[in-house]
Protein backbone atom coordinates (compact mmCIF):
# COMPACT_ATOMS: atom_id res chain seq x y z
CA UNK A 1 0.00 0.00 0.00
CA UNK A 2 1.21 3.42 -0.72
CA UNK A 3 -0.77 5.53 0.73
CA UNK A 4 -3.34 5.06 3.99
CA UNK A 5 -7.27 5.50 3.47
CA UNK A 6 -9.09 5.47 6.51
CA UNK A 7 -12.88 5.49 7.66
CA UNK A 8 -13.27 7.88 10.58
CA UNK A 9 -16.27 6.59 11.56
CA UNK A 10 -14.90 3.21 11.93
CA UNK A 11 -12.26 4.07 13.29
CA UNK A 12 -14.34 6.04 16.57
CA UNK A 13 -16.65 2.75 16.85
CA UNK A 14 -13.26 0.75 17.65
CA UNK A 15 -11.56 2.56 20.37
CA UNK A 16 -10.95 0.46 23.23
CA UNK A 17 -11.86 1.21 26.40
CA UNK A 18 -8.49 0.95 28.06
CA UNK A 19 -7.19 3.22 25.74
CA UNK A 20 -8.81 6.22 24.52
CA UNK A 21 -7.57 6.75 21.09
CA UNK A 22 -7.40 5.26 18.05
CA UNK A 23 -3.81 5.92 16.11
CA UNK A 24 -4.38 6.19 12.59
CA UNK A 25 -1.00 6.50 11.34
CA UNK A 26 2.42 9.26 11.42
CA UNK A 27 2.98 12.40 9.64
CA UNK A 28 5.75 13.13 8.65
CA UNK A 29 7.86 16.01 7.11
CA UNK A 30 10.46 18.52 7.41
CA UNK A 31 9.02 21.60 8.32
CA UNK A 32 5.56 23.53 9.38
CA UNK A 33 1.93 22.51 7.96
CA UNK A 34 -1.05 24.25 6.99
CA UNK A 35 -4.22 23.21 8.43
CA UNK A 36 -7.64 24.41 6.43
CA UNK A 37 -10.60 23.15 4.54
CA UNK A 38 -10.89 23.68 0.75
CA UNK A 39 -13.70 23.09 -1.82
CA UNK A 40 -13.11 21.36 -4.64
CA UNK A 41 -15.78 21.89 -7.75
CA UNK A 42 -15.67 19.20 -10.37
CA UNK A 43 -14.72 21.71 -13.00
CA UNK A 44 -10.99 21.16 -12.46
CA UNK A 45 -9.00 20.16 -16.10
CA UNK A 46 -8.91 16.26 -16.21
CA UNK A 47 -5.06 15.50 -15.14
CA UNK A 48 -4.32 17.64 -12.43
CA UNK A 49 -1.64 16.48 -10.39
CA UNK A 50 -0.14 17.82 -7.39
CA UNK A 51 2.74 16.29 -4.85
CA UNK A 52 4.35 17.68 -1.35
CA UNK A 53 7.65 17.27 -1.65
CA UNK A 54 8.51 18.53 2.66
CA UNK A 55 5.79 16.48 3.98
CA UNK A 56 3.10 13.89 3.87
CA UNK A 57 -0.19 15.43 3.24
CA UNK A 58 -3.23 14.38 5.23
CA UNK A 59 -6.93 14.95 4.15
CA UNK A 60 -10.47 14.39 5.87
CA UNK A 61 -13.32 14.13 3.87
CA UNK A 62 -16.47 16.39 4.98
CA UNK A 63 -18.71 15.97 1.99
CA UNK A 64 -18.68 14.44 -1.29
CA UNK A 65 -16.98 11.09 -3.17
CA UNK A 66 -14.11 11.07 -5.52
CA UNK A 67 -11.35 8.62 -6.19
CA UNK A 68 -7.84 10.00 -5.43
CA UNK A 69 -5.33 8.36 -7.20
CA UNK A 70 -1.94 7.98 -6.00
CA UNK A 71 1.44 7.07 -7.48
CA UNK A 72 4.70 6.28 -5.94
CA UNK A 73 8.15 7.14 -6.71
CA UNK A 74 8.64 4.24 -8.87
CA UNK A 75 5.69 4.82 -10.92
CA UNK A 76 2.64 2.46 -9.05
CA UNK A 77 -0.48 3.71 -9.07
CA UNK A 78 -3.36 3.06 -6.74
CA UNK A 79 -7.31 4.63 -6.28
CA UNK A 80 -8.76 5.19 -3.02
CA UNK A 81 -12.32 5.77 -3.22
CA UNK A 82 -13.23 8.11 -0.67
CA UNK A 83 -16.53 9.85 0.89
CA UNK A 84 -17.32 11.73 3.57
CA UNK A 85 -16.02 10.06 6.78
CA UNK A 86 -13.14 9.14 5.04
CA UNK A 87 -8.65 10.03 5.63
CA UNK A 88 -6.61 9.68 3.71
CA UNK A 89 -2.45 9.76 4.38
CA UNK A 90 -0.44 10.56 1.27
CA UNK A 91 3.26 10.34 1.74
CA UNK A 92 5.61 12.64 1.28
CA UNK A 93 6.62 13.27 -2.50
CA UNK A 94 3.72 11.33 -3.68
CA UNK A 95 1.86 12.28 -6.82
CA UNK A 96 -2.07 12.63 -6.39
CA UNK A 97 -5.18 13.19 -8.63
CA UNK A 98 -8.78 13.64 -7.62
CA UNK A 99 -11.76 12.27 -9.96
CA UNK A 100 -14.52 13.60 -8.46
CA UNK A 101 -18.00 11.82 -8.51
CA UNK A 102 -20.33 14.85 -6.92
CA UNK A 103 -20.31 18.24 -8.22
CA UNK A 104 -17.96 19.16 -5.33
CA UNK A 105 -15.73 17.95 -2.40
CA UNK A 106 -15.06 19.45 1.14
CA UNK A 107 -12.03 18.96 2.49
CA UNK A 108 -10.42 19.15 5.97
CA UNK A 109 -6.23 19.08 4.89
CA UNK A 110 -3.02 19.10 6.94
CA UNK A 111 -0.59 19.86 3.89
CA UNK A 112 3.41 21.02 4.11
CA UNK A 113 3.83 24.69 3.91
CA UNK A 114 6.34 24.77 1.22
CA UNK A 115 7.40 22.08 -1.81
CA UNK A 116 4.30 21.65 -2.64
CA UNK A 117 3.92 21.01 -6.82
CA UNK A 118 0.60 21.46 -8.99
CA UNK A 119 0.83 20.09 -13.09
CA UNK A 120 -1.77 18.76 -15.24
CA UNK A 121 -0.54 15.63 -17.56
CA UNK A 122 -2.34 15.19 -20.82
CA UNK A 123 -4.76 12.27 -20.75
CA UNK A 124 -4.47 9.07 -22.37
Amino acid sequence: MIATSINLNTAVRTIADEKPFSLLGDLRGTIGAMVGVIRIHNDRPAGSWERHLKGDELLVVLDGRFTMTVRSNNGTLEDHNLSAGDALLIPQGYSHSAQLHSPHIDILFVTPREGNEEWTEPQV
